[in-house]
């Protein structure tokens, strides 16, 4: 709809009252709505009063009730959700979501240019186009005939998930694409993001609430796309950036306005044509005109309504990114020219040291609190106090403090001393949380009392973390709260959970307490693997927890074997054997394991496939390099879905190697020692083969 296609402010023809309401009435109310909300979300130039629109879409709504027969696809009403999903089905992109390579300095952008001129053939005139690298949720979005049909995470690149429930209620994604000759297929992907402004009052509800807060506005954005329930996502203050085109058939139609050829028409004409809000910093020029907007930009970052690390820098012509072509991970035509780590200065008021489940005692960094990149730090790991000595640093002193890999707060070095009123940080003799004597050990500084509060608590807080059981809703705060008030005590005890017992804890109402008994029952029958892993024993993690379970299926089986065998295994080394050895052979813990079992929770070993379904069986998988397509812990999965083992060394038993980009010593050794090596390209199609 165009402003010369209204009336007015467009509602002046249609009835006022529901009762008077045609089907015609209600398309038409629909296309006015759409439209005003068009001017309010993607152009920021609204033509009514917030109460006008208000009013007309509460009369949408109850016409909608009235006649449901009548409700359109791309109604407005369908952004408000109320749609439950309890899983998010896989979707495969076509073409693929690829990554980009990531450059942080003038010298590579040149050697980035040099590479474009060298595949082109000779030395031109190269045209780029550089636009914000907005920090949230990849997702790609598909239309077909204008109306919005599916919307998914990028996932691996390959496969994302689908989210199209929540993805209908962003606010400036619109439900039908506005121009009037849409094409018959078009996969559009973008960023989706949450503003500054609404992340920092999204966190204050949460606090209020008592629930955890989000890290940053990009874990917000990502978080609040992947609810099961899309009131919650309807709820949440987001914008939808496009940046690609991944895939266009045009209709017969759409072949009179056909896609753009450059980068630069996509994003300042295709897309508003279509009905997207689109950044308003960007660039088309020569190299140097990128790098005067990469400067400009990182200028203007702080005073961003969004939280960027970089820009996109592009090769206009889109004709030419065929003959460019592309690497095993990233499209050789477009480079990430990403901004350092965010930093700041601030003062280091105070240090505390913390134990955590393993007795290891590491100092911790209290600051003046400073915002680094919109998010407020007031908190650092030191690490240990070797790290503390590096630094030179002392309480009172100026440090510098960035977000390594944008999310991780740390203390990057010291600015300036506090002459006069600095105080040396000294390494504690005593336990934070017992008061017991520490012992020192290498570099660390370890609590060795089993009782201690500090240790049983972080135990409590991994064994129902995402790294461990995964407990949704029995959260750090929880663990805590429970621990104190003796309602928990060891891991046995959470299954041991009831109403009686959280009955008038403070904060915890009726639905919370049945959520969290709820999810604590679904976690009490798991793998062997599953459990290893939740136990939080030195030195075994995901992986390792894997090796183990390949080897033994039961708690009798592990606690029978002896240090050797278990060292024995491949990957498995005398001390992460000693200490599995130790953890099994410790009365404690095999009474708490024994309290466990008697609860109702259950070890189970997982249903094997027949060989038929196992086409990798026999084969040793080694992973090495940075994989484009999908994440390193997602190939080992595969391969082992199809039967084959996945080690992190190559070894004598290694017959695969799958390299990625800056394989280093792993590729080398696996060529001197003759074992088959594959690209990750080979390494899919491969796999592609065997389904």
């Amino acid at each position: 709809m165009t402003e010369n296609s209204l009336s007015g402010n467009g509602f002046n023809n249609l009835p006022d009252h529901l009762e008077d309401f045609n089907r015609e009435h209600y398309l038409e109310l629909v296309r006015v709505l759409q439209y005003h909300g068009h001017r309010y979300y993607t152009l920021d130039d609204p033509q009514i009063s917030d109460s006008l629109y208000d009013s007309k879409y509460r009369l949408l709504t109850a016409v909608e009730e009235k006649h449901p027969d009548w409700i359109v696809a791309d109604s407005p009403t369908r952004k408000v959700g109320g749609e439950i999903r309890k899983i998010f089905p896989p979707v495969r992109h076509d073409p693929p979501m690829m990554s980009l390579d990531n450059i942080t300095e003038e010298a590579k952008l040149l050697e980035f240019h040099d590479r474009v001129l060298k595949l082109l053939g000779g030395d031109r005139q190269i045209a780029y186009h550089g636009e914000l690298k907005f920090d949230g949720l990849a997702i790609d979005l598909i239309y077909e005939d204008g109306i919005l049909v599916s919307g998914s995470t990028r996932g691996d690149g390959d496969t994302g998930e689908d989210i199209t429930h929540n993805i209908r209620t962003v606010r400036n994604i619109p439900l039908k694409l506005i121009t009037q000759t849409p094409p018959a297929f078009v996969s559009i992907r973008g960023e989706c993001v949450m503003p500054h402004e609404s992340f920092e009052a999204l966190n204050r509800e949460l606090e209020s609430g008592g629930k955890k807060l989000f890290a940053n506005p990009r874990n917000a954005a990502a978080g609040s796309l992947r609810q099961q329930d899309s009131r919650i996502t309807a709820s949440r203050d987001l914008y939808f950036f496009p940046y690609a085109i991944g895939k266009v058939v045009e209709s017969a139609k759409s072949q009179t306005t056909p896609c753009p050829s450059t980068q630069s028409q996509i994003c300042k004409s295709y897309f508003p044509a279509l009905g997207f809000k689109v950044s308003p910093e960007v660039k088309t020029g020569s190299l140097e005109d990128i790098e005067a907007f990469f400067i400009q930009t990182r200028q203007r970052r702080p005073d961003l309504k969004y939280d960027i690390d970089g820009i996109v820098v592009k090769v206009d012509d889109i004709t030419l990114w065929d003959t460019l072509g592309m690497t095993s991970k990233s499209p050789r035509f477009a480079v990430a020219y990403k901004f350092p780590a965010r930093g700041a200065v601030t003062r280091l008021v105070d240090v505390s040291f913390q134990t955590g489940r393993t007795g290891i005692v590491t100092p911790v960094a209290h600051l003046e609190p400073v915002n680094v990149g919109g998010v407020v730090i007031r908190r650092a790991s030191l690490h240990n106090m070797r790290e503390i000595e590096r630094l030179k640093v002392h309480i009172g002193d100026l440090v510098e403090v960035i977000r390594a890999g944008d999310v991780i707060p740390k203390v990057e070095g010291v600015v300036e001393h506090s002459a006069g009123t600095a105080k040396k940080i000294e390494a504690p003799g005593l336990c934070p949380e017992c008061s017991r004597e520490l012992v020192v050990e290498d570099i660390f500084l370890r609590c060795i009392n089993r009782n201690c509060r500090g240790r049983k608590v972080a135990a409590l807080k991994y064994f129902a973390s995402k790294d461990g059981l995964d407990i949704e809703g029995l959260g750090a705060e929880w663990i805590e709260k429970l621990y104190d008030l003796k309602k928990i005590n060891d891991i046995a005890d959470i299954f041991t959970l009831n109403e009686e017992k959280l009955a008038g804890i403070e904060g915890m109402g009726e639905v919370l307490c049945q959520n969290m008994l709820r999810s604590i029952a679904g976690k009490k029958r798991v793998t062997f693997e599953v459990f290893i892993k939740s136990l939080g024993i030195p030195g075994v993690g995901s992986h390792i927890s894997e090796v183990i379970a390949e080897n033994y299926q039961t708690i009798d089986e592990i606690t029978a074997a002896e240090p050797d065998q278990l060292n024995s295994i491949h990957e498995v080394g005398p001390t992460i054997a000693a200490s599995i050895y130790d953890f099994f052979h410790d009365d404690e813990n095999r009474q708490t394991i024994d309290r466990l079992l008697k609860s109702g929770f259950e070890i189970y070993a997982p249903e094997k496939k027949p060989d038929s379904q196992l086409p990798l069986k026999g084969r040793v998988f080694v992973f090495t390099g940075t994989l484009g397509r999908m994440k390193r812990e997602d190939a080992q999965k595969l391969v082992k879905s199809l039967g084959a083992k996945a080690a992190a060394s190559v070894g004598a038993q290694t017959t695969d190697l799958v390299y990625g980009e800056s394989a280093g010593s792993k590729l080398k050794k696996a060529t001197e020692a003759g074992i088959h090596t594959l690209s990750e390209v080979e390494f899919l199609a491969m796999i592609e083969n065997l389904r």
